[in-house]
C-alpha cells in the first residue's frame, strides 16, 4: 500500500531504508518519549525494519521529493493495541517524525492521510492515540488532527524502555472525522463592549480559560486590540443553532485556535471555527 499527501509518500519500510533510520531514530529526543530506546548502529536499525517496522500496517514516511525516510506511521490492531478499552472494529495510530522536520507540518498531514485510508477504505469506526506524560507536541499533534482526550491509564508498563508511565488515550470516530467545519457561537459580549462594532470576516482568538473557577471547559474570546470580548456559548439556551458548545468543542481545540465571524445576530456571533489552531502552526 503507498500513500501520497502533497509532500510526502507513505509506504512500506525497505531494507535499503536502514541508513535513513538510523539518522533519525539515533536521537534521544525522538525515541524515549515515544517509548522506544535509541538506535545504536545502522545495523540496529536495519534489525528493526526487518523485525518490527515490517509489520502489516506500518509505513515509512517519506520525502516525496527524494523518498527519503524521516519517520514511521502505522496502525495497530486491537490484539496489539496500548489501549484497554478498543474495540473490535477500532485502530490505534502511531507515529514519529525525525527532529530537523517538527515544526513543519508534516506529521499532521501524514495523520490526516492514514485517518482516511482507515476510515474509508478499512473502514473502522474509530481511531485511537496515546501519549505519555509530558510529550506535549505529541498531545497537540492529535488535538489538531481532530482527536479528542478520551481517559488516562497510570502505571502503565513501557516494555521497551523497562519503566513504567502514565499514558493519555485520545479517540476520534468516522462521524467526528466527517465533520469539516466546527462552529461556535460568542455570547456574553454585552458585558464587554458590545458587537455593534463587530463584521463579518473579522477575526476572533479562542484561548481555554484554565484558571476559570466556574466553568473547567470555558473558552474566552478575544479580538486583537481589545482582548477579551466574550465566551464560547456553553448552554443550550445560548448556543446558536447547530453550532457547538464550548464543552463539545474544547477538546477539539489546541491551548490557542481562532474562528472566523459569520454572522452577527442579537444574541451572540456565530463563527467558524478555523482548520489550524492559533500559536501552532510553527509547533505541531
Amino acid at each position: 500500500m503507498i500513500l501520497e499527501t502533497e509532500r510526502l509518500i507513505i509506504r512500506p519500510w525497505e531494507n535499503e531504508d536502514a541508513e535513513d533510520l538510523y539518522e533519525y531514530a539515533k536521537d534521544p529526543d525522538v525515541g524515549p518519549i515515544a517509548g522506544w530506546p535509541v538506535h545504536t548502529s545502522v545495523e540496529n536499525s536495519r534489525e528493526i525494519i526487518k523485525n518490527v517496522l515490517s509489520a502489516e500496517g506500518t509505513f515509512a514516511l517519506c520525502l516525496k521529493e527524494s523518498n527519503k525516510a524521516i519517520g514511521s506511521i502505522g496502525l495497530i490492531p486491537p490484539a496489539s493495541s496500548h489501549v484497554s478499552s478498543i474495540g473490535d472494529n477500532e485502530l490505534e495510530l502511531g507515529y514519529w517524525i525525525g527532529v530537523p522536520f517538527w515544526g513543519q507540518g508534516l506529521m499532521p498531514e501524514a495523520i490526516k492521510k492514514l485517518m482516511e485510508y482507515a476510515f474509508i477504505t478499512l473502514g473502522c469506526s474509530a481511531l485511537w492515540c496515546g501519549y505519555y506524560d509530558g510529550n506535549i507536541k505529541s498531545k497537540r499533534c492529535q488535538e489538531k488532527c481532530g482527536f479528542r482526550y478520551h481517559h488516562t491509564e497510570k502505571n502503565k508498563p513501557c516494555v521497551l524502555m523497562g519503566d513504567e508511565r502514565t499514558e493519555h488515550f485520545t479517540k476520534i470516530t468516522k462521524r467526528e472525522s466527517t465533520m469539516k467545519e466546527m462552529y461556535i457561537t460568542v455570547t456574553g459580549m454585552n458585558h464587554y463592549f458590545g458587537n455593534a462594532f463587530v463584521e463579518k470576516g473579522m477575526k476572533v482568538n479562542l484561548i481555554k480559560d484554565i484558571k476559570n473557577e466556574h466553568d473547567r471547559e470555558a473558552i474566552k474570546v478575544e479580538m486583537d486590540g481589545l482582548g477579551k470580548i466574550g465566551y464560547v456559548a456553553n448552554s443550550p439556551h445560548t448556543v446558536i443553532g447547530e453550532s457547538m458548545s464550548a464543552r463539545r468543542v474544547y477538546d477539539k481545540l489546541g491551548d490557542n485556535a481562532t474562528a472566523t465571524v459569520m454572522y452577527r445576530l442579537p444574541q451572540g456571533l456565530l463563527c467558524s471555527v478555523d482548520e489550524e489552531p492559533a500559536e501552532e502552526k510553527a509547533q505541531e
